[in-house]
């Protein structure tokens, strides 16, 4: 969350978070457990600190937008979840993204999923 900068919209800030997450996952397993017991749903209640920390912060964040007016009114709880599973497996390189997870492309695509996904249609 450090390296969001809070005078961006809240849909710039979204997307950082998710990049970074991916950065981390490369670097910290326990992380990357945790985003798979948040994105899957592996056990009724969110397992451990790691996970419970890391769907809060993106709840959060989702929210937030949210309340401001950027973002559409989306189920927080399911689209929090299914950014997780988008990004953790982006990551890995597999699932939909299976082989690309050195692709320098694939970050771009990411963030358009995110902002098609929760930026509220421009007026007119």
């Amino acid at each position: 969350m450090a390296a969001i900068d809070e005078t961006t919209p809240w849909i710039d800030r979204l997307c950082t978070a998710l990049g970074v997450l991916v950065d981390y996952f490369r670097e910290n397993r326990t992380m990357l457990t945790a985003a798979f017991h948040v994105a899957t749903r592996e056990t009724p209640q969110i397992d451990g600190r790691e996970a419970v920390w890391l769907y809060n912060a993106y709840l959060s964040l989702l929210e937030d937008g949210i309340a401001a007016g950027e973002f559409r009114q989306v189920p927080a709880d399911a689209t929090v979840r299914l950014l997780i599973n988008a990004y953790t497996t982006a990551a890995l390189g597999i699932g939909t993204w299976a082989g690309r997870g050195d692709d320098p492309k694939l970050m771009a695509e990411l963030d358009e999923l995110v902002r098609g996904l929760v930026l509220k249609p421009l007026a007119g």
